[in-house]
């Protein structure tokens, strides 16, 4: 990334780049403040006064090197920055307010409390439903010509149709652009994984910085992202749970228990394993409607004769036999 802001500094990036730029920039407050600190060690090295076209990797080097030669003061000042600009954000988006960009460029931010979901309607009247401890940010007013948002972690998009506007979403890795349609994007900074669900329309998801690797998704068709070989790749799916955590209903027809204690885990937020493996080809069917942990966790004993297990954030089922004791 480096060297892409080195050839915008010096006016050499190409249109598709400058896009690619602005796009990493708005994702995230650590992405804008370190292009800001490259910004002025290159004002620094005054190589925006030059009248040759300058050398890439030389100003790249030359850019580092005075960076490094004012660490202690210059970048010291810009992550305080960094962090005060999110600690504001944060804050501002927990009490409801808006947060400004700028004179002209109003964003709100929104941010899910732990335990709590909830619905946004943005301003062309597409809906956005948050999971718990997500976030997202749009603009007051879209552009002419596109629509983009950004987000933190899980949420499920009805985007209004508008052949003329794109709807992009935004995340720390992956670009997400549609016409109109709904689907689940998951993009928790923690997970390994960015994956995008198609329920109805086309998606078009593809890495920030290598678009040619985009794949076309259409319903129950799955795109996901490793971050760590920047792959993508597209599979079918199949659940029922989906969106349990936006319609709070569990069903779970003839499934085995590694599946059923697979999506209970991502739906309580609590790791929830089976002792022994033998337990896993057991099968459940049955539906539950805003439940309990403590309820599900009872019916699992009562079926099966689990005994359970609670080890902080982990619960461990006991048990190998799939009939009733």
């Amino acid at each position: 990334m480096d060297q892409l802001i080195t050839k915008y500094l010096s006016e050499q990036a190409s249109p598709d780049e400058r896009q690619t730029l602005e796009v990493w920039r708005n994702t995230k407050p650590e992405n804008e403040a370190h292009f800001q600190q490259m910004a002025q060690a290159w004002e620094a090295s005054a190589f925006q006064e030059s009248t040759f076209t300058p050398n890439i990797e030389v100003a790249l080097s030359k850019v580092h090197d005075q960076i490094a030669g004012d660490k202690r003061q210059k970048v010291r000042r810009l992550r305080t920055w960094a962090i005060i600009i999110a600690a504001a954000i944060t804050l501002l988006a927990g009490l409801g307010y808006v947060f400004t960009q700028g004179s002209d460029d109003q964003w709100t931010t929104v941010t899910m409390a732990s335990h709590e979901s909830g619905e946004v309607t943005l301003p062309d009247g597409s809906i956005v439903s948050l999971r718990e401890g997500s976030q997202l940010r749009y603009p007051a007013h879209f552009a002419p010509d596109k629509r983009e948002v950004t987000l933190l972690g899980e949420a499920f998009f009805e985007v209004a149709r508008d052949s003329t506007r794109p709807f992009t979403i935004l995340t720390e890795d992956v670009i997400t652009q549609v016409l109109g349609t709904s689907f689940l994007v998951e993009a928790n900074p923690s997970d390994s994984l960015i994956q995008v669900s198609v329920v109805t329309g086309k998606v078009a998801f593809h890495p920030i910085l290598t678009p040619q690797k985009q794949v076309l998704l259409t319903p129950n068709l799955r795109g996901i992202y490793a971050k760590s070989s920047q792959g993508v790749i597209s599979q079918e799916y199949d659940n029922p749970n989906l969106l349990a955590w936006k319609t709070h209903q569990l069903t779970f027809e003839d499934r085995n228990l590694d599946e059923v204690v697979a999506e209970l885990s991502d739906y309580f937020g609590k790791k929830i394993q089976l002792a022994n493996e033998k337990a896993a080809s057991c099968i459940l069917t049955t539906r539950y409607d805003r439940p309990k942990l403590e309820y599900v966790l009872h019916v699992l004993e009562t079926i099966f004769g689990f005994t359970v297990e609670v080890d902080g954030e982990t619960v461990i089922l006991h048990g190998t036999g799939c009939a009733l004791p």
